[in-house]
Parts: C-alpha cells; structure tokens; sequence
C-alpha cells in the first residue's frame, strides 16, 4: 500500500498477473485426444480470480466434469496445506542464510521500521492481532520478533505493512459506521418514546440490519468451507457438488473431489513458489524502501496530515479501479465479448471523476485524467498483446510499455497536484517514481519470462501419461493454455476448440471496475 500512497501511483506494480491466449481471445475449452481414440481429454483455460457458482459453467463444462476420470490442475487447494507447501513459502519470503534488511538499509532504519511495525499492530483489536501473528507462527516465523522480521525480503514486509495498514483503516472505517449507528438509535428511539403509540409495530426495524455484511457473509463463507477436507458436501450428487462459490480453478477442483474423483498436482507447490517469488527483483525494493522510508514511518504511526490523508484516500480509490479494469480486461479476451477500448478508458474515466468530485476536488484536470484513463488501458492492452505471441517481449514493445507507464504516471501525478494543492510531496518523490516505473517494467518482462520459459512445457508433459488413459479433465491458467497446446500437438494429440452454447457467468468479478458488455 506504501507504494500508491508516497508515489500515488506506485499501486500499478500490481497490475496483472496472467497472459491473453496465444490461440484467439475466447478460445479457452479444448477437446484433446489422438487420431481414432474414442475417449476425449479436456482441457480448459482459467482465470484464479474469476469466481464460479453452479450457475456459471456452460453445459459443455458440466458434461465434461460429469464424465471425467480424474482432474489435472496447478497445484491443487490440499497440496497448499501440506508441510512442504510451507517449507516452500517460508523458503521464498525469508531473504538467504546471513542475509537481513539491515544489510541493505542499515540497522538504523531497520530497528525504526520494526518499532513502527510494532506500534502499527498495538493500535489493531487484540483479535485481529493474534489471528495475524498466528499466521506467521504457522510458518515459525514470529513477527513480532525483530530477528524474525529483519530476515523477511522487502516484497514480503511491504505486503505484510500493506496488510496491517489495511487492516487498521477497516477497523476504523466500521467504528465509524458503529458510531453512525448508535447516533441513529438514539434519534429512533427518542421518535419511538414521543410517538410510542403509533409505532408499535416497527421498534424492531432499527438494528434488523448488520453492521457490515460483507464481514458476516465472510464469515459465513469461511464456517462452510470448514465443513470438510474438500470444502463440499460430503455427497456426490451433481447437483449437491455444484452449490459452493469458489474461484475458477478452485471451484472445478473442489467439484471433481466432491464427485469422489481423483485430482493431482501438475506443478510442485515449491516450483510455484518459488517462480512467483522471481518476478520481483529485490535490490529495486530495496532501493524504494530507502527513498520512501520517512513516509513508510508517518503512515505506520498514523502521523498523515488532512491533506495527506486524502492522497491516500485517492489512490486507494485508483487502485480499486486499476483491479476492476484488469479484472474487466481480463473478461473480455476470455470471453471475447470485444468490448472496444474507448468503452474502459470512458468507465474508468468516469468513476474517478466522480469519485473526485466527492472529494471535493478543487480543480479537477479532465485533460490529465482522460489521459491518465487513455494510457493507463492501452497499457493493459499491450502487455496482454505480448503475450498472444507466447514469446518473450520483444524490444518494441518493451518500449511501448515503458512510455505508456511513464505517462500513467505522469498524469496521476497532475491529478494529486489540481486536486490538492495544499499537498506537499516529498522531496524525493522524483527519483521515488523513476524507480517504480522501472520496478513496474521489470516487473512485468519477468513475469512474462517465468511464465513463459519452462512451465507451460513441463506441465503439458505431465499430462500425457493421464491422457493416453481418456478421460481425464485439465484446468491451467488463462496464460499457459497456448504453450500447454503447441507440446501436446507435438506430442502427436489433435486439439480440438469447443464453443460453448452459454456464456461463462462470474459469480462475482470486481464489481465495482466491472465494464459489462449490456452496459456498452
């Protein structure tokens, strides 16, 4: 959160995590058998975040997952709570043997970012506090211990003061709710006592509401996930096994066990790991983590000014939009619902402005933010486009990217400045943002390597001895459907692109950023 707070525009680094199909946008379920095999494997391309209910798949979907052998995926949801998927997360968030922050930022700052870390977590409820801690206990990693925190890498404290920072705002948006709440009742009740005659029937409308849904149906959803191992009913009816909501991937896991049909890893929980662990170069954090450490301070200890404040409201906000523009993006090549351009930079567009204008703006540049949308998408366009080819990103496009980022965040930052004039940035905030945009660009060049250079291959391969059988059901990311295609063409199986007759429906998508094809 650091990052969209000292730069305002830092938040992009979190841009997107997937690749576009190398066949067409919308190809994404395929028939995979030899020539004359009478049994058919499957394969479908998904997206992590896209959330599925029994409502969602199309019939060729069903149909397949109803006459599946067994199930290929990733990694599947069990392996992730295995001893080993813990060695391997706590061998990727912990820098090298001798290695610690205060090598690279000095003990100083390093004891002062840690007493602030501190005093952050005393301020959250006790609760909140021990579910956190107890987190990282599972992993014999105690963050409440300087040792312990100094030995983290700086993309993890950054995540981990990210989580802490959120977790605080939310703590004090709800008691400001409770508080409007309360104010409420006494007015209602001081109504009930004058006109206590007529309004029998309604004294217990006031509190029939709950505070924060979205925190109850949580809740609610975590209870029933509990259930058992699997997630799911224990019953194997069809129709019993397609009620949960869960992610896209998760959600026809969870389906197949709940069938009672076998589900295997395609990938090492470690060999995942530690692929997500390498986009991200740590020397660059570090190098941020060093110019934005004074504000990093301020905002562990609450000590932001009105003005400064309402910055970080905005990119809060931004970020929010950025996430439902990549999740809408996202939709539209999956789907291939071709949704024109204009269509997201005006939705965007649209949103913060409004957004601004409840802020109370002062003068809002219409200019800069049109601009700001314009780039910001083309952005997102490009870099899903280097990924249709299944190559590595080539020169021109690398310098496309790099403008494009470059104005992105040239307009945010003229955005800040109309919209408040009283804020002061800080005075290093220029070199701060050559180094984001830089960070960004690597970012994503090495993304798009890790992606492309070894896993689509290995797990295609893995998936032979399962097809040669029939039968089986495959489920890969959205970006590693292509290459998984090309090796098992050169494996000598026919590849076979089913239409569907439905469209696949989310049960939840970003809503909030979502650009819906009826709407356009």
């Amino acid at each position: 959160m650091f990052f969209r707070i000292f730069n305002g525009s830092l938040f992009l680094i979190i841009f997107f995590t997937g690749k576009v199909l190398a066949v067409q946008p919308g190809e994404m379920f395929w028939e995979i058998k030899k020539p004359n095999d009478s049994v058919s494997n499957y394969l479908i391309g998904t997206q992590h975040h896209l959330m599925l209910n029994e409502k969602s798949l199309p019939l060729e979907v069903t149909d397949a997952i109803k006459s599946a052998r067994v199930g290929l995926f990733e990694i599947i949801s069990e392996d992730m709570g295995k001893e080993e998927g813990k060695e391997a997360v706590k061998n990727n968030i912990k820098l090298p043997l001798g290695k610690t922050l205060s090598l690279f930022i000095g003990e100083e700052k390093a004891q002062k970012l840690f007493s602030s870390f501190q005093s952050a977590l005393s301020r959250l409820d006790e609760d909140i506090v021990s579910s956190l801690v107890n987190n990282w206990k599972d992993l014999d990693l105690d963050i409440t211990a300087y040792s312990d925190f100094n030995s983290l890498k700086p993309s993890v404290l950054m995540l981990l003061m990210d989580r802490v920072v959120s977790l605080r705002q939310w703590e004090l948006k709800k008691k400001k709710e409770e508080h409007e709440h309360d104010l409420f009742n006494k007015v209602a009740a001081f109504t009930v006592k004058q006109k206590s005659s007529q309004i029998d029937s309604q004294e217990t409308a006031f509190d029939s509401e709950p505070l924060d849904k979205e925190i109850s149906s949580e809740i609610s959803e975590d209870k029933t996930a509990q259930t058992n191992h699997s997630g799911i009913s224990d019953k194997t009816d069809i129709q019993e096994c397609f009620q949960q909501e869960w992610k896209m991937d998760v959600y026809i896991e969870k389906t197949l066990s709940c069938m009672e049909k076998p589900v295997y890893s395609l990938e090492s929980v470690e060999s995942q790991v530690a692929t997500l662990a390498s986009r991200t170069n740590q020397k660059e954090l570090v190098d941020i983590l060093n110019i934005s450490f004074d504000r990093l301070i301020a905002l562990l200890e609450e000590r932001l000014n009105e003005e400064e404040i309402k910055v970080l409201e905005v990119a809060q906000f931004f970020s929010l939009k950025i996430r439902g523009l990549q999740a809408s993006i996202l939709q539209n090549y999956h789907q291939n619902l071709q949704i024109p351009t204009v269509s997201f930079q005006e939705k965007i567009q649209k949103d913060i402005s409004k957004f601004l204008t409840q802020k109370q703006c002062s003068i809002l540049s219409e200019i800069s933010l049109k601009k700001f949308a314009d780039h910001t998408v083309n952005l997102f366009e490009l870099y899903f486009q280097a990924f249709v080819s299944g190559k590595q990103m080539k020169k021109e496009t690398e310098e496309k990217m790099k403008l494009l980022i470059k104005e992105a965040f040239n307009h945010q930052r003229v955005l800040i400045s109309s919209c408040f004039p009283d804020y002061k940035r800080p005075h290093n905030q220029e070199e701060l943002t050559q180094k984001a945009e830089k960070l960004l660009l690597n970012f994503l060049k090495q993304e798009i390597e890790a992606i492309l250079l070894s896993r689509d291959q290995n797990m295609a391969r893995k998936m032979l001895p399962y097809f040669e059988q029939g039968g089986a059901f495959a489920a890969v990311g959205f970006s590693h459907l292509s290459g998984v295609l090309e090796e098992l063409q050169a494996q000598g199986y026919e590849v076979k692109l089913i239409e569907f007759s439905t469209p696949l429906k989310e049960a939840e998508l970003y809503k909030d950023g979502e650009v819906n094809a009826e709407n356009n």
